[in-house]
């Protein structure tokens, strides 16, 4: 396709390798569970494994769809998240639920864009209204943890990214970014 930028062979790679990661992560934080049964552990296996899972798919598809990969979200960032509440202290579920749903909400106005219910732009604009209220919370009731600017910087990166107009260099990003959020950061807390 004219204007891709990506090969197809370093795109398919991209899959390749982002499933061969997940995959090696999740067994990791399987064994960490079952060694130490702290819920943590359990919480990034879930979040690693079911990402593998997409990636898989992705694998046999041989490319990533968008509407699979909002499933991947909304199914695995509820799990980081609340990993992300036990590392900063957060144990309030009258606080965490609104967290949950402030993540859903990014993932509605993304999706809108996506769809083109609205501009991509404003998809966008939108979805980084509830994004950044999400981390105000996190910030003013959470505990002080390196992994806070570490998530908002990656999944900002995930909005900006959004607006790269090419499909396979958008998608080959999240494939870079998923390792980053759910990959290193599992590896990051052991």
């Amino acid at each position: 396709m004219k204007h891709e930028y990506i090969s197809t062979s370093l795109y398919q790679n991209s899959l390749q390798g982002t499933f061969a990661i997940l995959m090696s992560v999740s067994i990791v934080n399987l064994v960490y569970f079952i060694r130490t049964k702290q819920p943590l552990y359990l919480y990034s296996f879930f979040s690693t494994i079911i990402a593998t899972c997409f990636y898989f798919v992705f694998n046999v598809q041989r490319r990533a769809s968008i509407p699979l990969r909002y499933l991947d979200w909304v199914l695995t960032t509820p799990l980081l998240l609340i990993e992300l509440c036990i590392l900063t202290g957060i144990k309030n579920w009258s606080l965490i639920a609104p967290l949950l749903m402030l993540n859903l909400f990014v993932f509605v106005f993304g999706w809108f864009g996506e769809t083109q219910l609205v501009p991509r732009p404003i998809g966008c604009f939108l979805a980084f209204i509830p994004f950044l209220i999400l981390f105000f919370l996190l910030y003013r009731f959470g505990n002080a943890s390196g992994f806070l600017p570490f998530f908002f910087v990656v999944w900002t990166l995930y909005g900006l990214t959004y607006l790269i107009p090419t499909q396979r260099i958008r998608n080959f990003s999240y494939n870079i970014l998923d390792v980053i959020s759910k990959g290193i950061f599992s590896l990051l807390i052991l």
